[in-house]
């Protein structure tokens, strides 16, 4: 596996684990537990229930946190490490 296809599927897992976890990102376990009762069965993605934090987005978007992975990727990848780009990026 070469290179490109390795970070192409860390950006494709960071993307869609953000997008799945937010079905139940700052949840309890016993409300998790509560709304999604059977443990050995699959949150339903995209049609989770939401709560009103994931109420702020669309059932199939991902999170700020891939937002700002891809923002950080961009910066390594184009700008020799520069974290005052990536400060400037994050701010915008």
């Amino acid at each position: 596996m070469n290179l490109i296809n390795r970070l192409l599927g860390c950006a494709y897992g960071q993307a869609l684990g953000d997008a799945y976890g937010l079905s139940t990102e700052f949840q309890k376990r016993c409300a998790v537990a509560n709304t999604y009762p059977d443990a050995t069965q699959l949150i339903p993605f995209p049609n989770y229930e939401q709560t009103q934090y994931s109420a702020r987005w669309t059932r199939d978007d991902w999170t700020d946190d891939t937002d700002q992975w891809l923002l950080l990727m961009e910066t390594l990848s184009a700008h020799d490490d520069d974290v005052k780009i990536f400060a400037r990026k994050l701010n915008m």
